[in-house]
């Protein structure tokens, strides 16, 4: 509520009307009061003001409120006195002398209070003070013991480093073992194949002796043959002049010569079928040789390439390393500033201390000199008193020395003048300087406060390094493990893989089959020969990131596309799917199927091609339903990327647009298959053996391109080639790509180097056919 106050000035010279103050019950009533009156009387210092309530007879207090200084809602009168007048009035003891004393009285009471306030103040500052030293004292340990965990946990982390070093030596080491195994290994080999290279000439120089030896019994038996004829027509010229004893004794040579003929033929025959077995010897001591030679060629080749990649991973870890002690040593550098930083705030702070107490010195010193001054005053005001008490001799004694009583009276006013001044000063100088202690206190508290977080960060930053670096380790560990695993299985599969000795010629897809081999497959629910069954399955369309799936494919990084795959659920189908196969392909068998019922009837009536790849006929896990799927979606990323950059630099307009669509993933009673929906239109093959002869050649050209394109995106690391497919009217959706790559590591149907070497030989042969204008548009250069 609003109140009108008059403020009525006593005894000051030039001002007699009361000043008007509008204020409300609740406001402080000094310091408006002493605002208002300083406008209105100009050239008067603001600490002669005395406000003097007579409703309640108090003199104004600086938190006193208004509703404090009225007896009841009527009264709204405040007296104004000047100290100086007040000094006077009390020392001449005119009229009203008694009042006047009472204010003055009032006054230095208040005074006392303000001084005793602010003695109070410094106390509990002091006391507080004393507390935060304390405080600090107590964080200052806690902070050192934090430091000293830090520290023993930098320690173990760099025993951790050592260790992990030390295991890494010890990898290197186990690792140049092998490989100085594998050297001898293949030194051994090196000397078992001249060994058998020795005996095979040994032996082969047994089989020179021996059939020379041959040559000689066939000589030595048709002279003997013919020296048996010759002896029995002599025999029968004399048979006539040979008596009994002679014929008897040629008999018995005749019978010799017999017996030795057959022992001859025997080892003759011995003979044959010990080089006849020799032979076969040399033959399988050849084909074991060659065996051994391809066997060590093999193992030699994957034995460099793996101690390659042990090495390039090796150094990637020490890399790794080298960054763990880089961030290590950053982090001791971060702990050691931070030390640095708080033995600095703790000297700013004993210094700030040391200050303080000069100041507090200072205080008490001012709080004597003032507490002298009220003493001198009290002295003074003994001596008024004293002088009322006498006031007939002060008087007459005034009177008689009126100047030096002026003097005196002025004199005494100034000193209170330069009393209230000087104790105005220090008060305003103390406020200010507890208000600075009180700031850098503060300061200081957040200062330690930010430095204790900062500690906790760096210790949080630490154990997390740390856990990393362990993570890390395990990851590494299990990157080495899969790595080795599909070592193993790339050498197995490579060795496995039939179709790189086949080449692509007598590659055939499913759906070239399907189409190839039905006059309508869309109609084949129809046909009576064949026979279907039917099913419920739950269906997925799988996507494709392409964005992140041609950053990996383009910056030679493994072509691993499940890891971009995103599916989005279409529902339960009822089908109806072809018990046998309807499309007998090199590596994918194709079963058609039909879709009796979808959710919203969105793909009711379509058809689709189910696809088996040969060793994956029964899949249990998404992982190898989406191996099966992975050509697919690697030629579909890179059909869209080389259609857009051909849109973007290509001066000519593209002959066609072309696509592959998504696969669908049906799970079904526990397995998960794979499946293209079939488009009807004219099939054409356009790059392979076996491609169409109708084919538009721009058209072939221009896919020609793309599988170009393709192994020159990726680095040199795939290649999609035999494209295939139907024109819808408005573009060609393609089907069965194939993937290779020069390593043959895309799985059992990739046709490896040669076949990517082929295609860059006809490439050279017939520049045109193959897309060189799209090419050198893209900045291909071959």
């Amino acid at each position: 509520m609003k109140r009108t106050i008059k403020i009525q000035p006593i005894n000051i010279p030039g001002q007699d009307a009361p000043i008007i103050l509008e204020t409300i019950e609740s406001d402080l009533f000094y310091l408006k009061a002493k605002k208002k009156v300083a406008e209105t009387l100009k050239g008067y210092n603001q600490d002669e003001f005395v406000f003097y309530s007579k409703s309640k007879n108090i003199v104004v207090h600086e938190d006193d409120r208004v509703s404090k200084l009225f007896s009841n809602k009527d009264q709204n009168e405040i007296e104004l006195y000047l100290t100086s007048d007040l000094i006077k009035k009390v020392v001449s003891g005119g009229q009203g002398g008694g009042q006047f004393f009472q204010v003055a009285q009032q006054v230095m009471g208040q005074q006392q209070s303000k001084d005793n306030k602010l003695e109070n103040e410094i106390r509990e500052l002091k006391s507080e003070n004393f507390k935060i030293q304390n405080n600090a004292k107590i964080e200052q340990i806690e902070l050192n013991g934090q430091i000293a965990e830090l520290q023993e946990q930098i320690v173990e982390l760099k025993n951790d480093q050592k260790s992990i070093k030390k295991w890494y030596d010890e990898k290197v080491k186990q690792e140049e073992e092998q490989r100085a195994e594998i050297i001898q290994k293949y030194k051994d080999m090196i000397n078992a194949n001249n060994n058998l290279k020795n005996e095979m000439m040994q032996k082969d120089n047994q089989i020179e002796e021996l059939q020379y030896q041959l040559k000689a019994v066939e000589a030595e038996k048709k002279f003997n043959e013919d020296q048996y004829r010759r002896e029995n027509e002599m025999g029968r010229q004399k048979s006539t002049i040979v008596n009994d004893s002679q014929i008897t004794e040629i008999k018995r040579e005749s019978e010799n010569f017999k017996r030795l003929y057959q022992e001859e033929q025997f080892e003759r025959k011995k003979d044959k079928e010990q080089m006849i077995l020799f032979q076969k010897q040399c033959q399988e001591f050849k084909n074991k040789l060659q065996q051994k030679s391809e066997e060590l060629n093999q193992a030699r080749s994957i034995a460099e390439q793996e101690i390659a990649n042990l090495k390039e991973q090796l150094k990637t870890l020490e890399e790794k390393c080298e960054q763990q002690k880089e961030t290590i040593s950053q982090l001791k550098k971060d702990v050691t500033d931070q030390t640095n930083k708080y033995m600095k705030i703790q000297r700013q702070q004993s210094e700030a201390e040391a200050e303080l107490s000069l100041q507090i010195k200072t205080v008490n010193k001012l709080k004597e000199e003032a507490k002298e001054q009220l003493q001198e005053i009290e002295r003074k005001d003994q001596i008024i008193r004293d002088i009322k008490n006498t006031k007939d001799a002060q008087l007459n004694k005034m009177n008689k020395s009126e100047e030096e009583k002026q003097d005196r009276i002025n004199q005494l006013e100034n000193d209170l003048k330069k009393t209230k001044e000087e104790l105005r000063r220090t008060k305003d100088n103390l406020s200010l300087e507890i208000q600075q202690k009180a700031a850098d206190i503060i300061k200081l508290q957040k200062e330690l406060s930010n430095l204790n977080e900062q500690s906790n960060l760096n210790m949080q930053k630490a154990n997390q390094e740390i856990q990393k670096l362990f993570n890390q380790l395990d990851k590494e560990k299990d990157k080495l493990r899969i790595e080795e695993n599909k070592r193993v299985q790339l050498a197995k599969r490579i060795k496995e893989n039939a179709l790189r000795k086949v080449g692509d010629g007598k590659i055939i897809s499913p759906t070239e089959a399907v189409f190839r081999n039905m006059s309508n497959p869309f109609e084949f629910s129809k046909n009576e020969n064949i026979m279907t069954n039917d099913w419920t399955a739950q269906v997925e369309l799988i996507k494709v990131d392409t964005n992140k799936a041609i950053e990996s494919l383009t910056k030679l990084q493994e072509p691993n596309i499940s890891q971009f795959v995103n599916r989005e659920p279409l529902g339960n189908w009822q089908i109806k799917r072809s018990l046998g196969i309807n499309g007998d392909g090199t590596k994918r068998k194709g079963f058609l199927m039909q879709v009796v019922n979808s959710d919203g009837d969105r793909f009711t009536h379509q058809i689709f091609l189910v696809k088996e790849l040969v060793g994956f006929e029964r899949i249990v896990t998404l992982e190898k339903a989406l191996y099966v799927a992975q050509n697919l979606l690697i030629a579909k990323v890179l059909a869209e990327h080389f259609q857009e950059k051909i849109q973007k630099a290509a001066s000519e307009k593209p002959p066609c647009k072309f696509a592959y669509k998504e696969p669908f993933l049906l799970q079904t009673e526990g397995n998960y298959y794979i499946a293209e929906r079939l488009i009807k239109g004219t099939f054409t093959k356009f790059n392979g053996e076996g491609d169409s002869m109708d084919k538009d050649q721009k058209v072939t050209s221009y896919f020609n391109a793309f599988s170009l394109f393709t192994y020159y995106a990726t680095q040199k690391m795939l290649m999609v080639s035999n494209i295939q497919g139907n024109f819808d009217g408005a573009e060609f959706i393609l089907y069965d790509p194939i993937v290779s790559s020069p390593e043959g590591i895309m799985g059992d149907e990739d046709l490896a180097e040669p076949h990517i070497l082929q295609f860059q030989d006809n490439y050279k042969e017939n520049p045109k056919t193959y897309g060189k204008n799209y090419l050198t548009s893209l900045g291909i250069k071959i």
